[in-house]
């Protein structure tokens, strides 16, 4: 079971990032409700049952997008927005674990979850990395299923989105950075 810790904090809509030692900026991840050290450990094994979206939003370009686990916890997935250079702007993720009991989520009586069937276990998790001439961003992240399937969520192109990509994401994926031009690196184990 995910144990959340009480305090939290806002998420922000933009990050200040740490300098690499080799002089570029990183934006890293906010993750709020569980330790940052703990985020691949606490969905290990977790099924995710379900999706919720405001109804306005779509797997292109969510502002607020959740996946929820079998044990009525969830990820609240959006992103931060933060000008790197002069005009230019770039998104990294934000993961806020929360309850899925009734009323936590934020749901109105309008917006229903969606049932995901079959429901997916979770084998691991990857960060979805892009580095840019004068950056580094953790833009996404892959949920990987012990059947070889994934839901990939990373910052999409309208500053503060997400683009979801999955087996029921209907084709809509419109990542901000083509994942073709970025790494994946194994989360926390």
């Amino acid at each position: 079971m995910i144990e959340l810790e009480k305090e939290c904090s806002q998420m922000k809509p933009f990050i200040t990032p740490r300098i690499t030692l080799h002089g570029k900026k990183l934006f890293e991840f906010q993750v709020e409700g569980v330790r940052t050290d703990n985020l691949h450990s606490v969905l290990i094994n977790q099924k995710v049952s379900a999706y919720w979206m405001p109804d306005s939003h779509n797997f292109k370009a969510a502002w607020k997008f959740i996946l929820i686990f079998d044990n009525d916890t969830g990820i609240e997935f959006s992103s931060a927005c933060t000008a790197v250079v002069d005009w230019e702007e770039i998104g990294s993720l934000n993961m806020l674990f929360v309850s899925a009991a009734a009323g936590h989520l934020g749901m109105t009586e309008s917006e229903k979850r969606q049932d995901i069937r079959p429901s997916l276990p979770v084998r691991g998790m990857e960060k979805i990395v892009y580095e840019g001439n004068d950056f580094i961003t953790e833009c996404g992240v892959a949920i990987l299923g012990h059947d070889g399937s994934e839901i990939i969520i990373t910052t999409g192109i309208s500053p503060g989105s997400v683009s979801i990509l999955t087996a029921f994401s209907k084709n809509t994926f419109e990542p901000e950075f083509p994942l073709s031009s970025c790494k994946r690196k194994a989360c926390w184990t």
